[in-house]
């Protein structure tokens, strides 16, 4: 068994509960230390979730989440896109490749869940 998780947040605006999910089990596994290492990767529809304007169960859940200590990533390409730059820079995000960042989370032995 892996003891290394990356969670990636597909889910758009429309997905809430899906994202919920993802950021409380995120939260829950990082709380409990089951697992050596946890990071969270925003990509796809799913960087939306970053947008300064939200408020909610989720950006309290991600706030929580950043506050634990998680690493939290977003793909480049689609902060770009959807013009997140200045947003996502301003919660201390790391902007990444995202094909890269997964192509090395896992030769490092890194399981994926999506939400």
């Amino acid at each position: 068994m892996s003891e290394k998780l990356l969670v990636v947040i597909l889910s758009s605006r429309n997905g809430e509960d899906r994202v919920r999910q993802g950021l409380i089990l995120t939260r829950d596994l990082k709380k409990l230390d089951f697992l050596r290492e946890i990071r969270l990767l925003f990509y796809g529809s799913g960087v939306e979730w970053l947008a300064l304007d939200l408020s909610g169960e989720v950006k309290d859940l991600l706030e929580e989440v950043k506050g634990l200590g998680v690493e939290i990533a977003a793909c480049s390409a689609n902060v770009r896109e959807l013009g997140l730059d200045l947003d996502v820079q301003e919660q201390g995000v790391k902007i990444v490749g995202a094909p890269i960042y997964i192509a090395d989370r896992l030769s490092e032995g890194f399981t994926i869940m999506t939400f």
